[in-house]
């Protein structure tokens, strides 16, 4: 018991009810999914650091298909294509893409080598051109006005922030770094879109209540700096093993593309 709580209803409140009533995330099922994420990550890590697989940008190119999969399958289960399940949505989602994506890679690797990240690359299109293709009929173009609006405000902010940080001579703004913040920036800039111009709702629940306090999901650009920007800097002074700092870069990278491409696709074919 907790309180007057059972470990079932426990479970059904913070678990259970949010992925069948897609309700989104509350503190608890956050902190849980995270701790799981990093035990996961740091799984992976070890995978690969055994397996030699060279931790770098063809490895980001190799994993980015799998990314649009995983993002895409939650927006077609929005748009009631698919029913909602546990491996429709989070967390089950990220469980069934980073399974497809880790056999692929191994055999890529195992078969091709230095060549691996090419044909894992290929190997995720292909499995975005049939999942697009099984769900053409039911997928409309809307908002592409917005769509694009979410493209450029997402690439100009990584364009001016990459370059206002090397050119004001920030060592440790190096390696990878751009990358995440790449990731992040369309991630912030999909939300502000979803939020302000059309009425959406930001699920994860720190970030939804910021901008009801601001009034406007913009201030996701600087939430996001202000936690971005500190992690690049201890990351690189940090962490000396190049494949480790990578690793991470890419993580992060992942975590806001995700959400990213999931919300662009949203505004776009909802």
């Amino acid at each position: 018991m907790l309180g007057n709580m059972t470990i079932f209803d426990f479970l059904n409140t913070y678990f259970i009810s949010p992925i069948y009533g897609d309700e989104g995330y509350n503190y608890v099922n956050t902190l849980v999914y995270g701790l799981i994420a990093l035990a996961a990550l740091y799984g992976i890590y070890r995978l690969l650091q055994k397996l030699k697989v060279p931790i770098n940008k063809k490895f980001i190119l190799a994993i980015l298909p799998f990314v649009l999969f995983g993002s895409s399958l939650r927006v077609f289960v929005d748009l009631g294509i698919y029913k909602i399940t546990f491996w429709t949505v989070a967390p089950g989602i990220y469980i069934i893409t980073a399974a497809i994506f880790l056999v692929l890679l191994l055999a890529c690797w195992f078969a091709f080598r230095e060549n691996y990240w090419k044909f894992c690359a290929l190997s995720g299109l292909a499995i975005d051109a049939v999942s697009f293709f099984l769900v053409w009929h039911g997928v409309h173009l809307y908002n592409i006005h917005l769509g694009l609006l979410v493209l450029a405000l997402g690439v100009g902010a990584s364009l001016l922030i990459t370059f206002f940080m090397k050119n004001l001579r920030f060592s440790w703004f190096s390696g990878m770094a751009g990358w995440a913040i790449a990731g992040h920036m369309i991630d912030a800039s999909a939300t502000f879109v979803a939020v302000d111009f059309l009425s959406a709702v930001e699920k994860h629940p720190l970030p939804r209540l910021i901008s009801e306090l601001t009034g406007t999901a913009a201030i996701m650009f600087l939430l996001k700096l202000a936690v971005l920007l500190p992690a690049i800097y201890f990351i690189n002074a940090d962490i000396k093993n190049e494949n480790a700092r990578n690793y991470l870069f890419i993580s992060i990278t992942v975590l806001g593309l995700a959400e990213g491409i999931r919300d662009l696709l949203a505004i776009v074919l909802l």
